[in-house]
């Protein structure tokens, strides 16, 4: 049984929207003796900053882990932390994305997929480990 050190991260959320509000939030790593790629998926929610509603995500989250993973305690800390926050889809998938990346270090690609008005829309943000960054609209 490996033996893990769990590091804190502590990180300002900080929302781009006018409406919004400012909260802290640990994202904490596990480091581990194991090199393997993880695959996530979770649901959580925000609001529409235009039509005040509830919008119901679907997350992915891909990376491969270097000794260094996301404990999963804290990752469903931090995505209940926006839950009433008013975000775009693509600002949202932006910020999971970046502090993730901050967090692990490593590239990480955030996949969030949601129905809005009976449109799927699907906004996907990749983080690489040299800073580039690439996001688009599927």
């Amino acid at each position: 049984m490996p033996v893990f050190k769990i590091v804190r991260v502590l990180y300002a959320l900080a929302v781009s929207t006018p409406s919004s509000r400012g909260i802290h939030v640990e994202l904490e790593t596990l480091t581990l003796k194991a090199t393997v790629r993880v695959h996530l998926a979770t649901c959580f929610s925000a609001v529409c900053p235009i039509s005040k509603t509830v919008d119901e995500y679907m997350i992915e989250i891909e990376y491969e882990g270097y000794g260094k993973y996301i404990e999963l305690g804290s990752l469903r800390r931090y995505l209940d932390s926006f839950k009433g926050q008013e975000w775009f889809h693509e600002e949202l998938c932006e910020k999971v994305a970046n502090d993730l990346g901050k967090a692990l270090g490593v590239p990480v690609k955030v996949k969030l997929k949601s129905n809005y008005l009976g449109i799927t829309v699907e906004v996907e943000k990749s983080v690489q480990d040299s800073g580039e960054q690439s996001a688009k609209h599927l």
